[in-house]
Formats: C-alpha cells, sequence, structure tokens
C-alpha cells in the first residue's frame, strides 16, 4: 500500500482522512477515545464500556494513517445505544465505585497542586529555602562519604602495606609514597 502524502485528494494532513475527521465531529470515535467517552458518560468501568462498544458494532470506518489502513468508528454520544447498555449493565454498587474512583484521582490531583503552589509560595517569600532545607542531610552525606573514603584507604592501606612486606617491588614503593608513607619505614619495621 502506498504511503499517504500531505494533503493528499481526500485526506487531511497526513493522518486521518475528511470523512474520519467529519465523523469526529459529529460524535464518533475510534475504539481507544470511544471507550473513555462512553465509561465517562455512563460512570462505568473502561472494561465495561469496552464491552458495549464491541457488542453494538462500529457504526463506520475510515482510512487513518500514513499508510491509509482503516479503523472503526463508533458511535459514542450520552444517547448512543453503548452509553444506555453500559448504564443498564453498571449496577449501583459499581458505578458507585467508578464515580468514587474518579473523585479520589481528582482530590489526589488537586491535592497535589495546592501543594506544589504552597512551595512556590513559600520559596517566592523566602521562607523556605531549598539550600537550607537540604543544608542537614547534604552534610549528614558528606560525612558518611568522607568515612567510607577513609575506611577504604586504610583497607587499600593495609594490603598495600601487607604486599610491600612479603616483596617489596618499585612500583608498590611508589604507591606507598602517593598513600603518604615512607617505604623505608615499613622494611625497617618488618625486620625489627
Amino acid at each position: 500500500m502506498n504511503r499517504v502524502r500531505y494533503n493528499q485528494s481526500g485526506y487531511s494532513g497526513m493522518s486521518r482522512s475528511r470523512r474520519a475527521v467529519a465523523a469526529e465531529a459529529e460524535g464518533m470515535l475510534p475504539l481507544a477515545r470511544a471507550i473513555a467517552a462512553v465509561s465517562e458518560a455512563a460512570a462505568c468501568p473502561p472494561s465495561l464500556a469496552r464491552r458495549c462498544l464491541k457488542r453494538v458494532g462500529a457504526a463506520e470506518w475510515h482510512h487513518v494513517g500514513k499508510y491509509a489502513q482503516t479503523c472503526d468508528y463508533y458511535e459514542c454520544g450520552p444517547e448512543s445505544v453503548a452509553v444506555r447498555m453500559a448504564q443498564l449493565f453498571c449496577g449501583s454498587d459499581l458505578r458507585r465505585r467508578t464515580i468514587a474512583r474518579r473523585q479520589r484521582r481528582e482530590l489526589q490531583a488537586a491535592w497535589r497542586a495546592a501543594r506544589q503552589a504552597r512551595e512556590a509560595r513559600e520559596l517566592a517569600a523566602g521562607r523556605r529555602d531549598r539550600e537550607t532545607r537540604l543544608a542537614p542531610v547534604l552534610a549528614e552525606a558528606a560525612a558518611e562519604v568522607a568515612l567510607i573514603r577513609e575506611t577504604l584507604r586504610e583497607i587499600e592501606l593495609t594490603g598495600l602495606v601487607a604486599s610491600y612486606r612479603r616483596h617489596a617491588t618499585p612500583g608498590r614503593a611508589q604507591a606507598l609514597r602517593q598513600m603518604g608513607i615512607d617505604p623505608a619505614t615499613i622494611v625497617e619495621v618488618a625486620h625489627a
């Protein structure tokens, strides 16, 4: 199949045919977006909305995409058969849980937005400077890093001294000097 050219005859840009655009203007949507619309209109879970849409079937099909593939379009207006079917099959308990879940998500989003706005106001007012807020944590982390480095240095030094005592080489002597230890003192301690 040939690729669609930009503004090819019968196409709106490169994504959908002109009839697909007109169908969306009339309230018909592809399955993924129709599921969300029916679920919202009927206050039911998306899985039930999908089953109802599939049961009712597609109203039309249109060419979409850069290779003009066919795509089913479903009616999902407030008075469509799929919405009425979803409302019928969605029990009051399931509808209540679905609505509660949506409200909880909306409340969480509002709470996050309010918290971010409060933090922004505090930062702008100078009451909560990021550096002062993180200073104790950074100081503690720096102390831990210094302790780990010192421990690693001691472990490396112990191993280097032991290997130098077994067999003194110029490379090991140079490594000891880089760590601030005179190799002559190690040999004298070993012989004493």
